[in-house]
């Protein structure tokens, strides 16, 4: 390999990487006060294939007593439970980057680097979102009726988005945001709904916020759409979907000869875990290291805490047209 060639993919690698990851601390600050920490990308570290967290729950322990009774009283369990995540690896196809084209295009090595930055920190935080919003919807579904509000006989609106948080009950207000698909945001829109404004956008993904103050989280994740084509709206609370970046992020540029023309390619890998408020990643069923069809299987992630109110939200099914 030349000593330029070398420099020049040195001064690519090192460039896309600090423009990358500047990008994204920038977008996900925002992302995660837009969303009302509803969804929240951090940076973690987490040893091995899970990360668990011990939560406590207590029978009801207040009551009144009479002062003139000597009677025994029932004791109150104090409970331990574990909820967790699992750790998802990630990575990039080879990406040509051959110095012939920069070359061509008349723009240096840095320039170059910029440009794949500027596609693949979106990209990046999309998939996250994507695997999140899954697994998200799977669960939920799985838990069945208790989270989920059948809409299916009509397009979204408030009134369903109402009687969907009304299945936290006393706690509706918890739901604090909505994530939904760009059709039914139209068809809300559409029936009238008024002062939208733009509180974030980055990539495909925007965020907006209505009269009644829940955001709508904009964005066309495959998984918003069941497999009969309804549309599913995630109420979530806050905490609800937490993605903690791993350290150990690698990137390596090589360059290849031996065929007509000289080639340079560009790779990256990475991991993060992904955790669900008040369930825990089946780790027998699930297992290791799983793909996004394992992520997006609601039998994989276990409801862990007693009351659904202790979840991460709820679930408006609606109609396609």
């Amino acid at each position: 390999m030349a000593a330029s060639n070398l420099t020049n993919l040195q001064v690519f690698e090192r460039t896309l990487e600090t423009a990358m990851m500047q990008g994204i601390a920038q977008m996900v600050d925002v992302l995660n006060g837009a969303s009302r920490n509803t969804i929240v990308l951090k940076a973690g570290n987490n040893p091995g294939d899970y990360n668990r967290e011990a939560i406590y729950d207590m029978e009801d322990a207040v009551v009144l007593r009479d002062v003139y009774s000597d009677d025994a009283v029932a004791e109150a369990n104090l409970s331990r439970d574990v909820v967790g995540g699992v750790r998802l690896s990630y990575g990039t196809k080879p990406i040509r980057i051959d110095q012939a084209l920069w070359n061509h295009i008349g723009r240096a090595p840095g320039e170059a680097a910029i440009v794949v930055a500027q596609r693949l920190g979106p990209a990046f935080l999309q998939q996250k979102l994507n695997l999140a919003i899954a697994a998200a919807a799977a669960a939920l579904q799985t838990i069945g009726s208790d989270v989920v509000y059948d809409s299916t006989d009509d397009v979204i609106s408030l009134d369903a988005l109402n009687s969907g948080a009304a299945k936290f009950g006393d706690r509706s207000g918890a739901i604090a945001a909505w994530v939904m698909h760009s059709t039914p945001f139209h068809q809300l829109i559409a029936a009238g709904l008024a002062n939208a404004k733009s509180l974030f956008t980055y990539g495909t993904v925007s965020i907006m916020a209505d009269i009644v103050g829940r955001p709508f989280i904009v964005t066309d994740a495959p998984d918003l759409i069941a497999e009969d084509g309804d549309y599913l709206t995630i109420g979530l609370v806050q905490g609800a979907l937490t993605m903690e970046e791993n350290p150990g992020f690698r990137a390596v540029t090589q360059t290849t000869t031996g065929k007509t023309n000289i080639t340079d390619t560009y790779q990256a890998e990475g991991s993060f875990n992904l955790t669900l408020k008040g369930l825990k990643w089946d780790e027998a069923h699930g297992g290791a290291s799983p793909l996004a069809d394992a992520v997006a299987v609601g039998t994989n992630w276990d409801q862990v805490v007693n009351s659904i109110k202790d979840g991460p939200g709820v679930v408006v099914r609606s109609d396609d047209t």
